[in-house]
């Protein structure tokens, strides 16, 4: 086997051992998807190298099966040989991306809801005034102000997360009724699980108010969207 063969499949073997460890760490631990979509656009791009790899062993141990003038095709070319060569000794720069890339996901690093700061967003009929998301107690806490500008009876308060696991509470708050306008409210969920939250991570819940004007009735609801986004403890 010469030095470009050897090249090419060294780097073959050590490339999909480092996609492998990859895809392990996306297994026993949330990874950025984009770092998993790169790590596929590495393997595309080798496919090529590691399928000639494959060739060059398949002509050094069973030429005599093989015409010799289909394998020697691909390496007639001077030009093509040191192209080849060039991705077999750069294959290793690429390596070395797909590590760190690999890496900084398996941390989190790559994850940009970590240096995004903490957050209540709502409708104008709502100020959210402060929040705690808690795993440790499993509550979730919310104090709202009525901004709508008269009374207003609510009559559901529901939450959700992006996670494919819902989030439930087994103890909701009752929703409040005659909240009068600019009146401060503290909203509390109780024996709270799922929703994919962790302690000391960044957690997201969506959350859905129904209220209507009390002059109005019930007949007149509308809904308000809000969330927060916030480090769960």
């Amino acid at each position: 086997m010469n030095h470009v063969q050897h090249k090419f499949l060294i780097t073959a073997v050590v490339f999909i051992m480092a996609v492998i460890g990859v895809f392990t760490a996306a297994r026993f631990k949330e990874v950025s998807i984009s770092a998993i979509n790169i790590s596929l656009l590495f393997v595309n791009t080798l496919l090529l190298l590691i399928t000639l790899g494959i060739l060059l062993q398949i002509k050094e141990n069973f030429g005599g099966k093989i015409k010799k003038e289909k394998v020697e095709m691909i390496f007639k070319d001077s030009k093509s040989q040191a192209a080849l060569e060039f991705l077999a000794t750069y294959g290793w720069a690429f390596l070395v991306i797909l590590i760190m890339i690999g890496t900084l996901a398996y941390f989190g690093i790559l994850n940009p809801s970590k240096i995004l700061p903490n957050r209540c967003n709502f409708g104008a009929e709502f100020q959210c005034i402060d929040y705690q998301i808690s795993s440790t107690t499993g509550t979730f806490k919310l104090r709202l102000k009525n901004n709508v500008g008269e009374p207003i009876d609510t009559s559901s308060i529901t939450l959700s997360t992006e996670s494919t696991t819902a989030y439930t509470c087994d103890t909701p708050p009752v929703p409040p009724v005659s909240w009068k306008s600019g009146e401060v409210k503290d909203i509390t969920w109780s024996v709270c699980s799922g929703g994919g939250l962790v302690a000391g991570e960044k957690g997201k819940i969506l959350i859905t108010v129904r209220y209507n004007a009390v002059v109005s009735g019930s007949n007149y609801t509308k809904e308000v969207k809000g969330e927060v986004l916030s480090t769960v403890i």
